[in-house]
């Protein structure tokens, strides 16, 4: 495993692992995936917020996107049943 920080790299073992959390580095498998992140990792509220509504944003357009979806199907369905789209 692999403790990183800045631009410091250590090589670690899994029992070292939480040492190095509670210390600020997070945490990689040996094939560099993502194990953990520093219990210390924070974010500036303001840009936490910013993130959610653009997330807010795009979910909107896509219930709006995914409801019009839901009605062309509908119609292509009822003509098909009702023979008007032949």
């Amino acid at each position: 495993m692999r403790a990183k920080k800045d631009n410091k790299v250590y090589d670690i073992d899994q029992s070292q692992a939480n040492r190095y959390m509670k210390q600020g580095f997070d945490i990689f498998n040996d094939d560099g995936s993502l194990y953990s992140y520093s219990d210390l990792k924070t974010i500036k509220y303001s840009d936490h917020l910013k993130e959610v509504n653009e997330l807010k944003e795009k979910l909107d357009e896509a219930q709006k996107e995914n409801a019009s979806l839901k009605k062309k199907l509908e119609s292509a369905s009822q003509g098909e049943t009702t023979g008007k789209g032949k």
